[in-house]
């Protein structure tokens, strides 16, 4: 029986199980808190699974084998940067993350700047979410159309349709289910490889003379070289200290502890999650067959090593792990039109009934110019570098100044974020000529050293030169050292409401969970 008669019946009962379970969560859904941060309610468990199936989705572990099967451990340098970042921030800032209990990234810094901020930070973090979600659509069709023979525009359309049905029906709570379900299959079936490979490898006593027979250079980490080494550290490390799908994942949890152990464990399991698919790709060195496409190796020992049913199950996990990213994006970028654009400059006034119809649009428009990126710009990668590098440069230094610097001003974060932005762009558009690619730095500077540098300059020299605007509240956000010691001591967990939420107290577009904290004391 051919293997699609298996994986096509699998196809069917996984989706329809992924939509039935968006239907359920639809129910709950009564306010935009509930569909954007999922009620603030989250536990560990499901946290931890949807930070692993967030990091490390299908399309990374197909990718991340196929590098080791060519490069060996090098292939873990587009993964380790952000491991390294992820768990600086989370030592640092996820209690008070979860303390001030917003909804999107540009609401920290508005916190901290006041409403200036918030459109230009968001159109940056809204920019990434975008090409990501082109991306993973693009790669869920890939291996959409490889699997079950489908054209490449009808597994763009089912990609696009069943991501926009789940997401409209259950929001952020669907997402998360969906990946840590999803985290625990991704993960089963690789360990099960991994175990079958080496075992046959010890049985025809391989292993030693597959190791040694493997060139060298496989088993050194540093074998990129400095320059490309620092190139991933620039393009992806810094962004994950603003990484907005993790903050919302924190601001969704129940409280501070289960924010930051679940981001700590989440992270740990992203790194271990991350080692298998290296491991695979260097042992395939010895089974796989002549010529296979490196993309190919994963899917190509989950239906040579396992019985068909068993084989085409992982094979759709495949598919249906790309989503886990999928949806991440989705909602990101959903979040910032419905709180940044639409319930903070269009219609401040907006019900909880409005907002949470704005949220299934917004997952619409953002789902539906990913899917036209996809079509238009069938390389997806150069793009998504690119908006990791420029989200980097225009936000990662007003962010850290609203954490330590008290004597930044509203108009420096302004124009931090500006000309970081714009810098990281230029510099990226000229590389893009010269090179080829925008991210390939030119004369050995990469885009986002330029979009630091002015993003720094803008910050001190006009912080300098202009006073603090009423709007601004240092204490919202400014880190203090006893507020992260004390922050499990329920007595002084929070910070002064009055400080807090100063910006917000005067205006008419406080959300439902802010009227309530600000009602309690």
């Amino acid at each position: 029986m051919s293997i699609t008669a298996y994986i096509i019946p699998m196809f069917i009962i996984y989706f329809a199980f992924i939509i039935i379970l968006g239907f359920y969560h639809s129910k709950g859904i009564k306010n935009s808190d509930d569909f954007l941060v999922d009620g603030r309610k989250t536990g560990f468990w499901v946290l931890v699974g949807t930070i692993v199936g967030t990091n490390v989705g299908g399309g990374t572990m197909i990718g991340m084998t196929g590098e080791a099967y060519q490069m060996g451990v090098s292939a873990l340098w587009p993964i380790l940067p952000m491991i390294v970042f992820v768990l600086i921030w989370t030592f640092l800032f996820v209690k008070y993350i979860n303390r001030i209990r917003q909804v999107t990234l540009p609401d920290f810094l508005v916190l901290r700047f006041g409403e200036s901020v918030r459109i230009p930070s968001a159109l940056l973090t809204m920019l990434r979410s975008i090409v990501m979600t082109g991306m993973q659509i693009l790669a869920m069709a890939s291996i959409i159309s490889a699997t079950l023979g489908w054209d490449t525009s009808a597994s763009l359309a089912f990609s696009f349709i069943v991501t926009v049905v789940y997401c409209i029906l259950g929001g952020m709570h669907t997402v998360m289910v969906t990946d840590a379900i999803q985290t625990v299959i991704q993960t089963i079936g690789p360990l099960l490889i991994l175990g079958i490979l080496l075992y046959s490898l010890t049985v025809s006593g391989s292993v030693s003379q597959v190791t040694s027979e493997i060139d060298p250079s496989f088993w050194n980490l540093w074998e990129p070289g400095w320059v490309v080494i620092f190139g991933f550290i620039a393009a992806s490390g810094p962004y994950y200290l603003v990484y907005q799908p993790m903050w919302q994942r924190v601001y969704s949890a129940k409280d501070e502890s289960t924010a930051f152990k679940s981001m700590l464990w989440g992270t740990i399991f992203s790194f271990i999650t991350c080692l298998l698919p290296v491991a695979i790709g260097i042992l395939a060195n010895a089974v796989a067959p002549s010529g296979i496409a490196p993309d190919s190796v994963l899917p190509w020992m989950y239906l040579e090593y396992f019985p068909p049913l068993i084989g085409s199950f992982f094979a759709v996990s495949l598919i249906a792990a790309i989503m886990s990213v999928l949806d991440s994006m989705v909602l990101d970028g959903s979040a910032n039109l419905v709180r940044d654009v639409y319930q903070k400059r269009i219609n401040p006034d907006a019900t909880n009934k409005q907002l949470v119809f704005m949220g299934r649009i917004a997952v619409v428009i953002i789902s539906t110019i990913g899917l036209l990126l996809a079509i238009a710009l069938p390389n997806l990668i150069v793009l998504w570098v690119f908006a990791n590098t420029l989200a980097a440069g225009g936000i990662v230094i007003p962010a850290l100044a609203a954490w330590f610097f008290k004597k930044a001003t509203a108009k420096g974060a302004f124009w931090s974020i500006v000309l970081g932005g714009t810098g990281t762009l230029g510099w990226g558009l000229i590389n893009w000529w010269a090179t080829g690619s925008p991210d390939t730095p030119y004369f050995g500077i990469h885009p986002v050293y330029v979009g630091f540098v002015l993003s720094l300059l803008a910050l001190i020299l006009f912080s300098m030169n202009s006073p603090h605007s009423p709007e601004e509240n240092p204490e919202a956000t400014l880190y203090k050292k006893d507020d992260l010691v004390l922050a499990d001591n329920k007595q002084v967990n929070k910070i002064k409401i009055n400080q807090t939420y100063a910006t917000f107290i005067n205006t008419p577009n406080k959300t439902d969970m802010e009227r309530e904290i600000i009602n309690e004391h």
